[in-house]
């Protein structure tokens, strides 16, 4: 639907609830229910923002060298960028605070009249009242706008499951427990190289207290057991916590 020339997608290990109204229907929200039975939930990104940012793209693109917009997925962010740079008479702090010239009038009436743009600027002005101004960034021949992912949500996603859509797609996750578990059947890992391997920026609350309950259960154990705070930390698999995956597996 979006002339967009690919999506390439990253290191990605988050399952998402798909949005037919985001764009390229990638939208993720992860849940929680609270020990106070409250749902906690969170998006892994601004939809009102990414669309917006992807009409702009289309819109303002420079198509007189055939380069067309590009969306490119990672493990912590989307990126959206377009051809052409900044309008030659249009400031970086004038285009940021939401003044703007039409590169193609025309693909800028077709949308107009279709009722996904309202008037120059507005999409600008809707994405900066999400996302600080840190997002964009303009060389002389592209823009592009970084979303980074919610932190929260992030976390969420390490220890909630997804939302299954009304599609009946699968959501298909693990516990953080059991993932954990899983990387560690491979090798030893550190708590920052069991974090990076779940996708995360940094270590969580939640990873760490999954690392203590985990040893409470005798189902991991420390490479350095006399030396509990090294930095040289890690942690493996013990047969219990094998013969406890085994035991998920088969259930």
């Amino acid at each position: 639907m979006y002339p967009c020339s690919k999506i390439e997608t990253g290191d990605a290990r988050h399952e998402t609830k798909r949005d037919t109204k985001a764009p390229n229907g990638i939208i993720a929200t992860f849940t929680r229910i609270t020990g106070a039975a409250e749902r906690e939930q969170r998006r892994l990104f601004n939809a009102r923002a990414l669309r917006e940012a992807l009409i702009n793209a289309i819109i303002h693109n420079d198509y007189s060298a055939e380069v067309p917009p590009l969306v490119e997925i990672y493990a912590d962010r989307i990126s959206i960028t377009s051809y052409g740079g900044l309008m030659t008479g249009l400031s970086l702090e004038e285009c940021l605070s939401g003044r703007s010239m039409p590169r193609n009038r025309e693909l800028m009436r077709v949308f107009r009249d279709m009722e996904l743009v309202e008037h120059l600027g507005s999409g600008m002005r809707r994405i900066l009242a999400a996302y600080d101004s840190s997002i964009v960034h303009i060389s002389e021949h592209f823009f592009e706008l970084r979303f980074p992912m919610d932190q929260g949500a992030l976390e969420l996603a390490a220890q909630a499951t997804p939302e299954v859509t009304d599609s009946g797609a699968e959501s298909g996750a693990e516990s953080l427990k059991q993932r954990m578990l899983t990387l560690l059947q491979v090798t030893p890992l550190s708590k920052s190289e069991l974090a990076r391997e779940l996708g995360l920026h940094s270590v969580t609350g939640a990873l760490n207290r999954s690392v203590g309950t985990l040893l409470e259960h005798a189902w991991i154990e420390r490479t350095l057991p006399d030396k509990p705070q090294s930095r040289l930390q890690k942690y493996r698999l013990t047969d219990a916590g094998r013969q406890w995956l085994v035991q998920q597996k088969g259930s």
